[in-house]
């Protein structure tokens, strides 16, 4: 079956699905299967097809391996909760797991919360209930189903999210880079709970990530008015002012943590990068090794630091310290070669490729 035919079944497939033609479409998810064994979206569906077919336990073995293949889909997690939940109270439960799991994948989905909050209303848990309907009113204003739900539970629950609320939920947002949602989340808190310094650095690590960076100054300036020695906000406030391009401020503030905290390494390293950037190479050296002593395992500052021996011609040591870059956050998985490396020494006679 080569890649268009496989597509070709898939699309027919889902087809049949959609259409209520769950017969059909078993037959084409089992014949990519025969093919393609591990192919974990066909196993989803022969699921959901045998699960319309009244075949549960069946569903449910080919959905949960599906899962095991493929963990992050949001729909796979929410489908065997849906599956699961049909199957009555004493499965409540374990629904709420797989409902749970599909929020952190994706938060963004409506309806998986009024799921939620139907069962945490089928189990007098009334206050969670209403937060469940209330996050889906949040994410989609119009929603009936939300509006009906929390109308059911007048006298019992939540009318309003707290701030709490919605601490957690842009913390939740934020880790899925949904930074307009979260970012409103934590201006929605502030409404409530004015100047709450830890809303006010959720803010700013959200303005920060989506690259606002005047914005996330002003909020990590008006957290150090109320806590004025939060070691972790000075070093926010200080490479929101490196981003700004504002070096001597940001010098200012990673020395200001340095003269209270000698042994933060990462204050350290974010000095050496500022000092690099303006061509101060040996008082940046003086911090990397700093800090690399500080904490030896610090991926980012012996990555910086071997960036700066290649600079000034020391290529077998850099070369070497160069590897940490695998190690630092946000790199991938370093590749396979199965060919020799070069290590930095001479190699009279031959040619280095560089890829």
């Amino acid at each position: 079956m080569t890649e268009p035919v496989l597509d070709n079944n898939l699309s027919n497939a889902l087809s049949h699905l959609d259409s209520g033609q769950f017969e059909q479409a078993e037959t084409i998810f089992r014949t990519i299967l025969a093919k393609y064994p591990l192919h974990h979206e066909a196993m989803h569906n022969l699921g959901l097809s045998l699960y319309k077919q009244g075949q549960t336990n069946k569903a449910l073995t080919w959905m949960k391996r599906a899962i095991v293949l493929s963990p992050h889909h949001s729909h796979y997690h929410s489908n065997l909760g849906i599956v699961i939940q049909s199957q009555g109270p004493d499965f409540y439960q374990e629904a709420l797991k797989h409902y749970a799991d599909s929020l952190q994948e994706d938060f963004t989905v409506p309806k998986i919360h009024i799921r939620v909050a139907g069962i945490q209303g089928a189990l007098a848990d009334w206050e969670r209930a209403s937060v469940g309907y209330l996050r889906a009113l949040f994410l989609n204003p119009e929603s009936d189903p939300a509006k009906e739900g929390l109308k059911s539970l007048e006298g019992r629950g939540i009318t309003a999210l707290r701030p709490v609320d919605y601490r957690k939920m842009g913390r939740v947002l934020f880790r899925q880079n949904r930074w307009q949602l979260a970012e409103q989340c934590f201006k929605n808190a502030l409404v409530l709970q004015p100047e709450h310094s830890k809303t006010l650095t959720y803010l700013g690590e959200t303005y920060f990530a989506s690259f606002q960076y005047v914005q996330a100054r002003e909020c990590f300036l008006r957290v150090l008015k109320i806590e004025p020695d939060n070691v972790a906000v000075l070093l926010s406030l200080g490479n929101s002012y490196k981003r700004l391009l504002d070096r001597g401020a940001a010098i200012k503030t990673y020395e200001q943590v340095i003269s209270q905290h000698p042994e933060n390494a990462m204050a350290h390293h974010n000095l050496a990068v500022t000092y690099a950037e303006l061509g101060n190479d040996d008082i940046a050296e003086k911090h990397l090794l700093k800090a690399v002593a500080i904490q030896p395992d610090y991926a980012e500052a012996q990555y910086s630091l071997a960036l700066n021996k290649l600079i000034h011609g020391d290529f077998k040591q850099g070369l070497v310290g160069y590897e940490w870059r695998w190690k630092t956050a946000g790199e991938k998985a370093q590749p396979f070669y199965d060919g020799p490396l070069w290590d930095g020494t001479p190699f009279p006679g031959k040619t280095l490729l560089i890829h």
